[in-house]
């Protein structure tokens, strides 16, 4: 693949990425790989096929606390046309939850191009301690602010293994 090919793929790869973040719809996502794509998560198992890609995607994104996700901006990205692949660094920012304070962390994920401009294989890899203080500062602010529904609070307060209304829980804090 020519480098202003693989240039061209990543941002139209890209602004389909911001379209379907903005309109939700992130069934949509899996429509980016071809029906073998492999889909590997940092901490997590690989996702194998559009369709498990489509469902893990769906899941993730279009739940608490997936759906605090704002923005998802590349920092920087690096493309290796002589194998098909770009790698790019993105910084991911939750909503305000409700103070105006900024939460964000980065990931940085390797594409590899399949054919008829989809992707055959993506990998994600953050650090999970990043991530962990994000939703843990995240988390606190959007309890104090009051910013949340009931179910998000239990949710937030499991993750963070303190107390809301009185009950005390157990998490990952």
């Amino acid at each position: 693949m020519q480098l202003s090919d693989l240039q061209q793929a990543f941002t139209s790869y890209r602004a389909r990425v911001d379209e379907i973040a903005a309109s939700g719809r992130w069934g949509d996502f899996a429509d980016l790989f071809t029906s073998d794509a492999t889909y590997r998560r940092a901490g997590h198992g690989d996702v194998v096929g559009r369709e498990a890609i489509r469902g893990w995607v769906q899941t993730s994104m279009t739940t608490f606390p997936g759906t605090m996700f704002e923005r998802h901006e590349v920092v920087w990205s690096a493309f290796d046309p002589a194998h098909d692949r770009v790698v790019h660094e993105l910084r991911n920012t939750l909503r305000d939850p409700g103070d105006g304070s900024l939460h964000t962390a980065s990931s940085t994920t390797l594409l590899r191009h399949g054919h008829d401009g989809l992707w055959q294989y993506a990998e994600d890899s953050h650090n999970p301690l990043a991530y962990r203080t994000m939703w843990r500062g995240w988390g606190r602010a959007a309890l104090r602010a009051g910013t949340l529904d009931a179910d998000e609070a239990a949710t937030i307060s499991i993750l963070l293994g303190e107390t809301v209304g009185g009950t005390t829980t157990t998490g990952v804090g």
